[in-house]
């Protein structure tokens, strides 16, 4: 047991030892999505998936707006730099205060959204009949309360310890979040139907924050009930997270006009994109985004330094690690297409039909597989320099 804790909380204190442990939890994490997407379409007929996974819409727009653009754009870096100074009871300090200001502004936000959730999702999904808008306001209902809330808490702690360069359990995070789901399909598609694969997000995420708690109390978090708005730290994230949450925000216009358009063509269609998207952001994550993550806070801490040549070569080496990956992936992707997703999705309920437009549509998104990639890593260099504006515009 000892020598499990003693693995689990080594730090990787290298670019390239974060970067293989995030690149092979991350592998473990996608192939149990792909896993997951075969059991969906196995037990379920894509029109019926459609509206499942149209309901992440409204749950993944408000944690990308409120999570995502103050993790990698501002907290990662502010909290370092009070690491890199030996002020770290102020930077524990910090997080308690953004995770409650969080909680908060979650609440307000979703309120009006759980509230209002049939007219949002005819909104979002002009396509669907009556019966499909009902079912997806009332997933998207369970999504925001039981999946928001623990994701939002477990990305800052995930923020923590990637901070102290402990990459190995935040990067099990996102594993246990997939077996949730899939023990939720396995267990209860019988009895529950398409309410199994909802029910089982609600696990993932709950197990997401379960993971990471014993070993951030290890490393001495203890969480504060303070609101303090004026502190130093918080007032820096705020600065830093206003661009990025305003690239953010275009992004989800991005994702919320390809759910718009897909399921004006039918829900079906939208299984379709999904299947096709989670396919080519395999090597994206796999690649670009881990290496782009592991390379963050070595790029804080060269910030913080002003050693400008780690800087570079930090940037350099990692945008050749992801080329070297990326670039095969992507011709596999598009010479293998209706291959690769008959081997994938091919169950009984996935037809030829829609394997054959899954493939259409999967090498179409391949060809700019590289960019995709490559932008993790320009962007996380920004956010290292404090400069949140640049990677919007």
């Amino acid at each position: 047991m000892k020598r499990v804790w003693d693995i689990v909380t080594k730090k990787q204190n290298s670019v390239r030892s974060a970067a293989v442990v995030l690149v092979s939890m991350v592998f473990v994490s996608r192939v149990l999505g792909l896993v997951r997407d075969r059991l969906l379409s196995a037990r379920f007929a894509p029109d019926e998936l459609g509206v499942y996974f149209a309901a992440f819409r409204l749950p993944n727009l408000i944690f990308e707006l409120l999570v995502m653009g103050a993790l990698t754009s501002a907290f990662i870096p502010v909290f370092t730099k009070y690491l890199m100074h030996g002020e770290e009871k102020e930077g524990w300090h910090m997080t308690s205060i953004l995770i409650n200001i969080s909680v908060i502004l979650l609440a307000a936000v979703s309120l009006p959204i759980l509230l209002w959730a049939p007219q949002l999702s005819r909104l979002l999904a002009p396509g669907f009949s009556d019966t499909q808008i009902a079912q997806m306001a009332a997933f998207s209902r369970f999504m925001i309360v039981f999946q928001v809330v623990p994701l939002l808490v477990g990305n800052f702690f995930t923020g923590i310890l990637q901070s102290h360069n402990l990459f190995l359990m935040p990067a099990l995070a996102p594993v246990v979040y997939n077996v949730g789901i899939i023990i939720g399909i396995i267990t209860l598609s019988n009895s529950m139907g398409l309410y199994a694969p909802v029910l089982g997000v609600g696990i993932g995420a709950l197990l997401f924050v379960l993971i990471q708690l014993p070993i951030l109390l290890k490393i001495g978090y203890v969480h504060k009930v303070s609101f303090d708005v004026h502190h130093k730290g918080v007032k820096e994230v705020g600065r830093l997270i206003g661009p990025r949450m305003l690239g953010l925000a275009v992004s989800q216009v991005d994702s919320t006009v390809d759910l718009m358009l897909s399921s004006l063509l039918g829900a079906r269609m939208v299984t379709i994109f999904n299947f096709a998207q989670n396919l080519q952001q395999l090597p994206v994550g796999l690649f670009g985004a881990t290496v782009a993550q592991a390379a963050l806070p070595t790029l804080s801490v060269a910030s913080v330094k002003e050693d400008k040549e780690q800087f570079k070569n930090s940037i350099i080496h990692a945008i050749h690690q992801i080329l070297f990956f990326v670039l095969p992936s992507s011709i596999f992707f598009i010479v293998l297409r209706v291959p690769v997703v008959r081997l994938v999705f091919g169950a009984s309920r996935f037809d030829w039909e829609a394997t054959v437009l899954t493939g259409m549509t999967l090498s179409m998104f391949s060809i700019s597989l590289f960019a995709q990639s490559i932008v993790h890593v320009l962007a996380r260099g920004f956010y290292a320099l404090y400069d949140t504006k640049t990677p919007v515009v």
